[in-house]
C-alpha cells in the first residue's frame, strides 16, 4: 500500500511539472527506494525524462535486488538502447540480464557492442563472457577466450586459475554424463580421468572386471 501510494504522489507530479520530474519524484519516494515496483518506476521514469545513465543504474540495481524482474527489465534496457545506443553500460547490463535468463546468444551479442563502445573494459567484459560461453556448453570457447586475454592481462595467475577451472569444471560434468558399465564406458572414463590428472580412477576404470 505504501508503495503504490509513493507511486501515485510520483505519477501525479509527473503530470503536473514533466520537466522538473525526475529530482522530485526520487525525494518523494527516495526512503521506498528498496521497493522493485518503486525502482523499475523511478528508472522508467529517467528514462522517459531523458536521464538514460541514472535509468540504467537504477535498473542494474533492481535486477541485482530481484532478478525475477528481467523480461520487464530488458524492454526497459532496448528502449534505452533507442534513445542511446552509445552508452555502453546500457549493453552490459542487457547482457548480463539475457544471460540470466539462459538467452545466451544475444547476451553475447550485448557483449561484443559493449566491448566496441568501451574498449578500456573490453578484459572486465571477456571474462563474463567466456563464462556465458561456458554455461552455454561452449568450454573450448571460454577457454579460448581465456587464453587470449593471457597476452593482455596484468594478473596471468588469475587467467590460468580461470582456465584450470573451467577445463575441470567441464570434465567433472563430462565424467557424469558417461554412464554405464560397458567397455566404451569405461575407457571413455579413464581417457576424462587422464586428462584430469586422476590416475588412480583411470587405472580402476580400466582393470574394472564385471
Amino acid at each position: 500500500g505504501e508503495y503504490k501510494k509513493a507511486i501515485e504522489v510520483a505519477q501525479r507530479l509527473v503530470e503536473i511539472a514533466p520537466q522538473e520530474t525526475s529530482r522530485g519524484i526520487e525525494e518523494q519516494v527516495g526512503p521506498l527506494e528498496n521497493s522493485p515496483d518503486v525502482l523499475l518506476y523511478l528508472g522508467t521514469l529517467n528514462k522517459q525524462t531523458g536521464n538514460l545513465r541514472n535509468a540504467v543504474k537504477l535498473f542494474e540495481k533492481l535486477f541485482l535486488m530481484d532478478p525475477t524482474q528481467s523480461p520487464a527489465l530488458l524492454v526497459q534496457l532496448q528502449e534505452v538502447i533507442k534513445k542511446d545506443a552509445g552508452y555502453g553500460e546500457t549493453y552490459l547490463l542487457a547482457a548480463r540480464v539475457f544471460a540470466h535468463q539462459k538467452q545466451y546468444d544475444p547476451a553475447l551479442s550485448a557483449f561484443d557492442r559493449a566491448i566496441k563502445i568501451m574498449p578500456e573494459r573490453s578484459e572486465e567484459i571477456n571474462l563474463r563472457a567466456a563464462q556465458v560461453n561456458y554455461d552455454m556448453g561452449r568450454a573450448d570457447r571460454a577457454v579460448e577466450i581465456y587464453q587470449g586475454l593471457l597476452a593482455k592481462t596484468k594478473d596471468r595467475k588469475v587467467i590460468y586459475r580461470l582456465i584450470k577451472k573451467t577445463k575441470d569444471d567441464y570434465l567433472k560434468r563430462k565424467i557424469e554424463t558417461i554412464k554405464g558399465d560397458g567397455e566404451r564406458e569405461r575407457l571413455d572414463r579413464a581417457a576424462v580421468y587422464l586428462m584430469m590428472d586422476r590416475l588412480p580412477e583411470a587405472e580402476k576404470e580400466l582393470k574394472f572386471v564385471p
